[in-house]
């Protein structure tokens, strides 16, 4: 059997529709001839990577590696010919199809980044966004709280010891897709404080990292710049974004005053 020969078969062979003896004259003239077997093997890659690898995470340098000798190899062969059925798909195909594949992996992997960010991240992001406070949205005549119910439907029952009188102001912001009453306090030591409030219906609490306080379990976070700390009570979810130093204490007493 002739490359020609070999060539013509080679996809019926791949996709098991060739007779049998035809099959065992293909695989013998594959072992006897690199520039098919290039071919062969080039073609078996790509159905590979097309029906699993896109679901599956891999090394995309090796798979880069892997095309491109395979080009190389099928390019050193170009002097093989195939009349009656030409090579299935030429070979700018493939190089496309290779683009392809390696975005399906890069966007797995950039899937599986994505799984190690948490919704906190989003939140400290919001919090400095607006750590100035801004510009009061609100008339005294209605009151902050009034005005968080216009806009989002949650009525706040603030306690005796609710901080009114550190409420810069309060505004609506779009968290991790929920939308969120902000309220923003500033603390006698110029500290941006920023208490989130959402329907509990609309927004769930990562359930770690937790911390016990008072008997209460806590959303609770601390790095060397932000503490976090949030929990859910009637149906509210309260989560307040300070910077580090600021005392626990005086972060619990913000969200336990609603």
């Amino acid at each position: 059997m002739n490359c020609k020969d070999a060539l013509r078969l080679l996809f019926d062979v791949i996709d098991r529709e060739a007779d049998q003896l035809d099959v065992v004259e293909v695989e013998k003239h594959l072992k006897n001839c690199r520039h098919c077997m290039a071919r062969y093997e080039f073609e078996k890659m790509f159905r590979t990577l097309v029906t699993e690898k896109g679901h599956n995470p891999c090394d995309t340098s090796k798979v880069k590696q892997d095309i491109l000798r395979k080009l190389d190899m099928i390019d050193a062969a170009g002097e093989v010919g195939v009349a009656e059925r030409p090579f299935k798909y030429p070979l700018w195909k493939f190089a496309a199809a290779a683009v392809v594949i390696l975005g399906i992996v890069g966007a797995f992997w950039a899937g599986t980044a994505w799984r190690g960010h948490t919704p906190l991240e989003s939140f400290i992001k919001a919090h400095y966004a607006h750590a100035d406070g801004g510009t009061a949205v609100f008339t005294f005549g209605s009151g902050p709280l009034d005005f968080l119910y216009q806009q989002t439907g949650l009525h706040l029952e603030p306690s005796d010891k609710c901080p009114i009188d550190h409420i810069r102001s309060v505004s609506v912001d779009t968290v991790e897709g929920t939308v969120f009453g902000r309220i923003n306090l500033l603390c006698d030591n110029g500290n941006a404080v920023t208490l989130f409030v959402a329907s509990a219906d609309d927004f769930e609490l990562p359930a770690e990292p937790q911390e016990t306080i008072d008997g209460c379990p806590w959303l609770a976070r601390c790095d060397s710049k932000t503490s976090i700390l949030g929990r859910t009570k009637n149906g509210v979810v309260y989560l307040v974004v300070a910077p580090a130093d600021e005392p626990r204490e005086l972060l619990t007493r913000m969200v336990n005053a609603f």
